[in-house]
């Protein structure tokens, strides 16, 4: 999802508002497609959500597994997904942008491509190839669920195949159309969005969609090498490469950053200034609590000394007030 969004980010920062728009999109097709295929899967097996104890499901799960896979070429970049059509927008975007280092730009979307590919597949490869890592248990056989389940993966599924024709450039359009007519959903939003002046011949744009295709072959290979042909390579690097190992595990160390960077010191603030000082002093101490005690104080300290019950006192106060206005108006 953060890379997705990282690739709209780049094409609105690339001037390509049109290919953002679009791979929103396809975005919402294939990505909730994937979601809710990791759900039909973890239905069938019982709540379990572990990958490692998953593997070989593809002929147990198979209406599971084909959505699944569609949503993975999709999100990969694979022609005619519809993922393809929108990435190729992006890329293209990117390096057609003027803005400055838009070639590293390009570089850093395609090896994101390749990644995406490479990560995508090997969730592919380690929950519905090789052999199963479930654990048997009498009672608890695997089943694929039920329509209300299904149904939402086919119509998402159809749309991750199909719904990337609503925007491909003429260059990249599976039916014959004009260069005007061929950008469907670009033309729509021609109105609401800032022209931009990308120019570009079709064969240039086929050589780049040729290129991230190839890409994406690329970590679908890699992945299929590490974890379904030679399993022993990836544990081999584990060995080799610990360190990296142990950095990649934990996710580049991003929780931990995020914790030390942002979360404890709000917690910090929090406490220490709008708790203590905050809430517990200015507005406990001195709002609250301190109004009570000044009105307690003006009540047991001064006023009930007026009410003594003396008459004499009563009649002397009355004097002296009496003695006062006289005085005021006699200045």
């Amino acid at each position: 999802t953060v890379s997705q969004l990282g690739f709209m980010f780049l094409a609105i920062g690339s001037g390509a508002y049109g290919a953002a728009i679009f791979h929103v999109v396809t975005h919402a097709f294939f990505k909730g497609l994937l979601f809710l295929a990791a759900g039909s899967v973890i239905l069938a097996l019982h709540h379990e959500q572990d990958t490692e104890r998953m593997g070989g499901l593809a002929p147990l799960l198979r209406v599971t597994h084909w959505c699944f896979l569609i949503g993975v070429l999709a999100i990969a970049g694979f022609p005619p997904f519809a993922g393809f059509f929108s990435k190729d927008g992006i890329l293209l975007g990117a390096w057609l942008s003027h803005v400055p280092g838009h070639d590293r730009l390009y570089a850093v979307a395609l090896l994101t491509s390749l990644l995406t590919a490479f990560y995508m597949f090997r969730l592919y490869f380690r929950v519905f190839w090789g052999e199963s890592r479930a654990p048997r248990a009498p009672g608890r056989a695997v089943r694929e669920p039920g329509p209300l389940v299904l149904v939402p993966l086919l119509i998402l599924a159809f749309l991750s195949a199909v719904g990337g024709w609503l925007g491909p450039a003429a260059a990249l359009n599976p039916f014959p159309v004009d260069a005007a007519d061929s950008n469907s959903l670009g033309n729509f939003l021609a109105g609401t969005l800032a022209p931009t002046a990308h120019e570009v011949e079709p064969a240039v744009e086929r050589a780049f969609a040729a290129l991230a295709t190839g890409v994406a072959l690329l970590g679908c290979a890699l992945a299929h090498l590490l974890y379904i042909a030679r399993p022993s390579w990836s544990a081999a690097l584990r060995r080799r490469l610990p360190n990296l190992h142990r950095i990649v595990a934990r996710r580049l160390y991003l929780d931990e950053l995020y914790d030390l960077a942002i979360v404890r010191p709000l917690v910090a603030f929090s406490d220490r200034v709008l708790f203590r000082v905050v809430d517990r002093t200015l507005i406990d101490g001195v709002m609250v609590e301190g109004v009570g005690r000044a009105i307690r104080g003006l009540g047991t300290d001064m006023l009930r000394f007026a009410q003594s019950g003396l008459a004499q006192g009563y009649l002397f106060a009355m004097l002296l007030g009496s003695l006062a206005v006289v005085g005021f108006l006699v200045w």
